[in-house]
Protein backbone atom coordinates (compact mmCIF):
# COMPACT_ATOMS: atom_id res chain seq x y z
CA UNK A 1 0.00 0.00 0.00
CA UNK A 2 1.21 3.44 -1.26
CA UNK A 3 1.64 6.23 1.40
CA UNK A 4 1.01 9.99 0.89
CA UNK A 5 3.51 11.29 3.78
CA UNK A 6 6.38 9.83 6.12
CA UNK A 7 4.56 11.54 9.18
CA UNK A 8 1.06 12.96 9.32
CA UNK A 9 1.01 15.24 12.73
CA UNK A 10 -2.77 16.34 14.03
CA UNK A 11 -2.94 19.30 15.91
CA UNK A 12 -2.28 23.05 16.32
CA UNK A 13 -0.11 22.66 19.41
CA UNK A 14 3.39 24.28 19.90
CA UNK A 15 4.41 20.21 20.09
CA UNK A 16 2.68 19.40 17.18
CA UNK A 17 4.57 22.60 14.79
CA UNK A 18 7.84 21.48 17.05
CA UNK A 19 7.38 17.65 15.88
CA UNK A 20 6.36 18.53 12.21
CA UNK A 21 9.48 21.00 11.50
CA UNK A 22 12.06 18.61 13.06
CA UNK A 23 10.44 15.42 11.25
CA UNK A 24 10.91 17.61 7.76
CA UNK A 25 14.79 18.65 8.91
CA UNK A 26 15.18 14.43 9.37
CA UNK A 27 14.03 14.40 5.35
CA UNK A 28 10.37 12.77 6.27
CA UNK A 29 7.29 13.38 4.26
CA UNK A 30 5.62 15.18 6.32
CA UNK A 31 1.94 16.77 6.76
CA UNK A 32 0.29 18.99 9.46
CA UNK A 33 -3.21 18.79 10.32
CA UNK A 34 -4.26 22.20 12.20
CA UNK A 35 -7.58 23.57 13.37
CA UNK A 36 -9.07 26.95 11.24
CA UNK A 37 -8.73 28.53 14.77
CA UNK A 38 -4.74 27.72 15.50
CA UNK A 39 -3.79 31.23 14.88
CA UNK A 40 -5.64 32.71 18.14
CA UNK A 41 -6.87 29.96 20.37
CA UNK A 42 -5.29 28.94 23.73
CA UNK A 43 -2.66 25.96 22.42
CA UNK A 44 -1.13 28.53 20.02
CA UNK A 45 -0.77 31.58 22.17
CA UNK A 46 -1.75 30.71 25.80
CA UNK A 47 2.15 29.32 26.69
CA UNK A 48 3.22 32.16 25.65
CA UNK A 49 1.09 34.80 28.26
CA UNK A 50 1.44 32.09 31.21
CA UNK A 51 4.80 31.92 30.71
CA UNK A 52 4.51 36.19 31.06
CA UNK A 53 2.71 36.39 33.70
CA UNK A 54 4.94 34.03 35.75
CA UNK A 55 7.78 36.40 34.79
CA UNK A 56 5.91 39.16 36.25
CA UNK A 57 4.64 36.99 39.17
CA UNK A 58 9.02 36.18 39.92
CA UNK A 59 9.67 39.95 39.53
CA UNK A 60 6.97 41.06 41.96
CA UNK A 61 8.38 38.61 44.36
CA UNK A 62 11.54 39.74 44.34
CA UNK A 63 10.39 43.32 45.22
CA UNK A 64 8.61 42.49 48.08
CA UNK A 65 12.10 40.83 49.30
CA UNK A 66 14.76 43.70 48.19
CA UNK A 67 12.14 45.76 50.29
CA UNK A 68 11.70 44.26 52.92
CA UNK A 69 15.63 43.88 52.85
CA UNK A 70 15.83 47.42 52.84
CA UNK A 71 12.94 48.09 55.82
CA UNK A 72 14.66 45.67 57.96
CA UNK A 73 18.65 46.78 56.69
CA UNK A 74 20.98 49.49 57.73
CA UNK A 75 21.28 51.33 55.06
CA UNK A 76 22.53 55.21 53.95
CA UNK A 77 18.93 57.19 53.60
CA UNK A 78 19.17 57.55 50.37
CA UNK A 79 19.29 53.92 49.33
CA UNK A 80 15.97 53.27 51.66
CA UNK A 81 14.44 56.33 50.37
CA UNK A 82 14.91 55.07 46.60
CA UNK A 83 14.19 51.80 47.43
CA UNK A 84 10.68 52.51 49.04
CA UNK A 85 9.53 55.26 47.03
CA UNK A 86 7.20 52.84 45.14
CA UNK A 87 5.35 50.10 47.32
CA UNK A 88 6.14 46.87 45.31
CA UNK A 89 1.79 45.99 44.91
CA UNK A 90 2.06 49.71 43.27
CA UNK A 91 4.04 48.50 40.28
CA UNK A 92 2.59 44.89 39.55
CA UNK A 93 0.17 46.60 37.19
CA UNK A 94 2.93 48.41 35.24
CA UNK A 95 5.08 45.22 35.47
CA UNK A 96 2.00 43.59 33.50
CA UNK A 97 1.03 46.43 31.08
CA UNK A 98 4.92 46.39 29.88
CA UNK A 99 4.89 42.32 30.21
CA UNK A 100 2.01 42.53 27.70
CA UNK A 101 3.95 44.39 25.11
CA UNK A 102 6.52 42.31 25.59
CA UNK A 103 3.78 38.69 25.21
CA UNK A 104 2.72 40.67 22.25
CA UNK A 105 6.05 41.20 20.43
CA UNK A 106 6.96 37.53 20.96
CA UNK A 107 3.37 36.29 19.94
CA UNK A 108 3.68 38.43 16.79
CA UNK A 109 7.06 36.68 15.81
CA UNK A 110 6.19 33.46 16.54
CA UNK A 111 2.94 33.65 14.26
CA UNK A 112 4.83 34.87 11.74
CA UNK A 113 7.69 31.65 12.14
CA UNK A 114 4.99 29.55 11.98
CA UNK A 115 2.85 30.65 9.29
CA UNK A 116 1.98 27.93 6.80
CA UNK A 117 3.74 30.25 4.34
CA UNK A 118 6.92 29.73 6.70
CA UNK A 119 6.40 25.74 7.15
CA UNK A 120 5.57 24.71 3.83
CA UNK A 121 9.29 26.22 3.16
CA UNK A 122 10.82 24.06 5.53
CA UNK A 123 9.52 21.02 3.56
CA UNK A 124 5.52 20.82 5.56
CA UNK A 125 2.59 20.32 4.13
CA UNK A 126 0.34 22.31 6.22
CA UNK A 127 -3.44 21.20 5.80
CA UNK A 128 -6.13 23.86 7.57
CA UNK A 129 -9.31 21.60 8.74
CA UNK A 130 -10.65 19.43 10.98
CA UNK A 131 -10.51 15.59 10.08
CA UNK A 132 -11.28 11.72 11.45
CA UNK A 133 -9.76 8.35 11.22
CA UNK A 134 -11.36 5.83 8.74
CA UNK A 135 -10.58 2.31 8.17
CA UNK A 136 -11.96 1.83 4.80
CA UNK A 137 -10.69 1.96 2.29
CA UNK A 138 -7.64 2.07 3.84
CA UNK A 139 -6.48 2.98 7.35
CA UNK A 140 -5.73 7.20 7.04
CA UNK A 141 -6.77 10.30 8.18
CA UNK A 142 -9.77 12.26 6.23
CA UNK A 143 -9.78 16.00 5.66
CA UNK A 144 -11.20 18.27 3.95
CA UNK A 145 -12.87 15.51 1.73
CA UNK A 146 -8.70 14.21 1.47
CA UNK A 147 -7.89 10.74 2.82
CA UNK A 148 -4.41 11.30 4.29
CA UNK A 149 -2.99 7.80 4.28
CA UNK A 150 0.88 7.80 6.25
CA UNK A 151 3.13 5.80 8.01
CA UNK A 152 2.86 6.91 11.64
CA UNK A 153 0.16 9.25 12.89
CA UNK A 154 1.44 11.65 15.92
CA UNK A 155 -2.07 13.05 17.61
CA UNK A 156 -0.66 16.53 19.29
CA UNK A 157 -3.95 18.31 19.73
CA UNK A 158 -3.27 19.61 23.37
CA UNK A 159 -5.39 19.44 26.05
CA UNK A 160 -7.99 22.03 27.36
CA UNK A 161 -9.56 22.42 30.70
CA UNK A 162 -11.90 20.08 32.69
CA UNK A 163 -14.94 21.19 34.08
CA UNK A 164 -15.71 18.90 37.37
CA UNK A 165 -19.46 18.42 37.94
CA UNK A 166 -19.91 21.07 40.33
CA UNK A 167 -23.37 21.99 41.17
CA UNK A 168 -24.42 25.28 41.36
CA UNK A 169 -20.98 26.19 39.07
CA UNK A 170 -22.43 26.99 35.93
CA UNK A 171 -24.78 28.92 37.21
CA UNK A 172 -22.66 30.57 39.34
CA UNK A 173 -19.56 31.45 36.82
CA UNK A 174 -16.06 30.79 36.68
CA UNK A 175 -12.84 31.38 34.96
CA UNK A 176 -10.33 28.72 33.03
CA UNK A 177 -6.56 29.14 32.14
CA UNK A 178 -8.01 30.35 28.69
CA UNK A 179 -10.01 32.98 30.38
CA UNK A 180 -7.05 34.14 31.82
CA UNK A 181 -4.75 34.47 28.90
CA UNK A 182 -7.98 36.81 27.77
CA UNK A 183 -7.40 39.10 30.35
CA UNK A 184 -3.49 39.50 28.66
CA UNK A 185 -4.86 40.16 25.41
CA UNK A 186 -4.54 44.05 24.51
CA UNK A 187 -8.49 45.39 24.69
CA UNK A 188 -8.88 49.21 23.64
CA UNK A 189 -9.64 51.66 26.49
CA UNK A 190 -7.36 49.47 28.42
CA UNK A 191 -6.41 52.03 30.45
CA UNK A 192 -9.44 53.47 31.76
CA UNK A 193 -10.27 52.57 35.51
CA UNK A 194 -13.16 50.03 35.80
CA UNK A 195 -15.47 48.69 38.59
CA UNK A 196 -14.69 45.56 39.89
CA UNK A 197 -17.07 42.90 41.24
CA UNK A 198 -16.73 41.87 45.09
CA UNK A 199 -17.85 38.26 46.25
CA UNK A 200 -17.26 35.92 49.45
CA UNK A 201 -15.94 32.14 48.66
CA UNK A 202 -16.82 30.23 51.94
CA UNK A 203 -15.81 26.67 52.55
CA UNK A 204 -16.47 23.71 55.01
CA UNK A 205 -14.47 25.45 57.59
CA UNK A 206 -16.26 28.19 57.23
CA UNK A 207 -13.25 30.39 56.27
CA UNK A 208 -13.88 34.07 54.60
CA UNK A 209 -12.26 34.32 51.15
CA UNK A 210 -12.79 37.58 48.67
CA UNK A 211 -13.18 36.97 45.64
CA UNK A 212 -12.30 39.86 43.40
CA UNK A 213 -13.71 38.94 39.99
CA UNK A 214 -12.23 41.36 37.29
CA UNK A 215 -15.38 42.17 35.77
CA UNK A 216 -17.69 44.95 35.34
CA UNK A 217 -20.81 46.63 37.05
CA UNK A 218 -22.44 42.88 37.04
CA UNK A 219 -20.22 39.48 37.97
CA UNK A 220 -21.74 37.60 35.07
CA UNK A 221 -19.21 35.37 33.64
CA UNK A 222 -20.16 31.81 32.40
CA UNK A 223 -17.33 29.33 30.49
CA UNK A 224 -18.67 30.65 26.93
CA UNK A 225 -16.99 33.25 27.51
CA UNK A 226 -19.52 36.03 26.29
CA UNK A 227 -17.83 38.40 28.81
CA UNK A 228 -14.42 37.82 27.94
CA UNK A 229 -14.13 41.17 26.33
CA UNK A 230 -15.24 43.46 29.42
CA UNK A 231 -13.27 40.76 31.70
CA UNK A 232 -10.01 41.56 29.31
CA UNK A 233 -10.61 45.21 29.78
CA UNK A 234 -11.29 45.44 33.15
CA UNK A 235 -8.18 43.74 34.64
CA UNK A 236 -4.42 43.32 33.47
CA UNK A 237 -3.32 43.87 37.11
CA UNK A 238 -4.71 40.18 38.13
CA UNK A 239 -5.55 40.95 41.38
CA UNK A 240 -7.70 40.18 44.20
CA UNK A 241 -8.44 37.04 45.76
CA UNK A 242 -9.09 33.69 43.74
CA UNK A 243 -9.74 30.15 44.58
CA UNK A 244 -7.95 27.57 42.24
CA UNK A 245 -9.78 24.10 42.18
CA UNK A 246 -7.78 21.19 41.07
CA UNK A 247 -3.67 20.51 42.19
CA UNK A 248 -2.68 19.78 38.45
CA UNK A 249 0.66 21.06 36.90
CA UNK A 250 -1.30 24.17 35.55
CA UNK A 251 -3.47 24.54 38.52
CA UNK A 252 -0.42 24.62 40.40
CA UNK A 253 1.48 27.01 38.14
CA UNK A 254 -1.78 29.45 38.07
CA UNK A 255 -1.92 29.71 42.23
CA UNK A 256 2.10 30.19 42.59
CA UNK A 257 1.77 33.25 39.71
CA UNK A 258 -1.55 34.60 41.54
CA UNK A 259 0.44 34.50 44.98
CA UNK A 260 2.99 36.09 43.71
CA UNK A 261 1.13 38.83 42.13
CA UNK A 262 -0.27 39.96 45.72
CA UNK A 263 -3.35 37.89 45.20
CA UNK A 264 -4.91 35.91 48.42
CA UNK A 265 -5.35 32.88 46.54
CA UNK A 266 -6.98 29.08 47.98
CA UNK A 267 -5.93 25.86 46.13
CA UNK A 268 -8.46 23.17 46.45
CA UNK A 269 -7.60 19.94 45.84
CA UNK A 270 -10.15 16.81 46.33
CA UNK A 271 -7.10 14.00 46.98
CA UNK A 272 -4.39 13.59 49.58
CA UNK A 273 -1.91 16.15 47.81
CA UNK A 274 -0.99 18.04 44.97
CA UNK A 275 0.62 16.57 41.46
CA UNK A 276 -1.14 13.07 42.39
CA UNK A 277 0.97 12.05 39.32
CA UNK A 278 4.06 13.51 40.20
CA UNK A 279 6.92 11.08 42.65
CA UNK A 280 5.21 11.53 46.26
CA UNK A 281 8.52 13.98 47.73
CA UNK A 282 8.72 16.06 45.15
CA UNK A 283 4.84 17.18 45.33
CA UNK A 284 5.41 17.47 48.79
CA UNK A 285 8.34 19.76 48.24
CA UNK A 286 6.21 22.05 45.56
CA UNK A 287 3.21 22.23 48.43
CA UNK A 288 5.60 23.28 51.26
CA UNK A 289 6.92 25.96 48.77
CA UNK A 290 3.42 26.92 47.59
CA UNK A 291 2.53 27.32 51.34
CA UNK A 292 5.75 29.29 52.23
CA UNK A 293 4.81 31.90 49.28
CA UNK A 294 1.42 32.11 51.29
CA UNK A 295 -1.09 30.16 49.06
CA UNK A 296 -3.18 28.18 51.11
CA UNK A 297 -3.87 24.19 50.24
CA UNK A 298 -6.62 22.43 51.06
CA UNK A 299 -6.08 19.05 50.38
CA UNK A 300 -8.55 15.66 51.22
CA UNK A 301 -11.66 18.46 50.10
CA UNK A 302 -13.56 17.64 46.64
CA UNK A 303 -16.03 20.84 46.66
CA UNK A 304 -19.42 19.81 46.49
CA UNK A 305 -21.67 23.19 45.35
CA UNK A 306 -20.90 26.40 44.60
CA UNK A 307 -23.83 29.76 45.27
CA UNK A 308 -23.92 33.53 44.66
CA UNK A 309 -26.06 35.20 47.57
CA UNK A 310 -26.54 38.54 47.16
CA UNK A 311 -24.07 39.19 45.02
CA UNK A 312 -21.38 36.86 46.94
CA UNK A 313 -20.09 33.69 46.10
CA UNK A 314 -19.76 31.12 48.39
CA UNK A 315 -17.74 27.26 47.82
CA UNK A 316 -18.83 24.01 49.96
CA UNK A 317 -16.00 21.71 50.03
Amino acid sequence: MTVDYDLIVIGGSTAAIYAAVKASRLKARVALVEPPDFQSNWLSQGVIYTQVLQQVGRAAKQRREADKFFRDSQVPESTTQFATDVPWHSSISVQVTQAKQWADVLLSHRLQKNSPEVLASSGVDVIVGVGEFCRRPHLGFTVNNRLLRGRAYLIATGSGPKIPQIEGLQEVGYLTPPDIWQQMKPQAGEGEEKNKANSNLEGFSSFPLKEKIPLGNKPNLNRRGENLEQLAASTHNLQGSWVVIGGSPLGTQLAQILARLGCDVTLVESGSGILPKEDPEASRLVQAKLEAEGVRLLTQSPVSHVRQIENKKWIQA
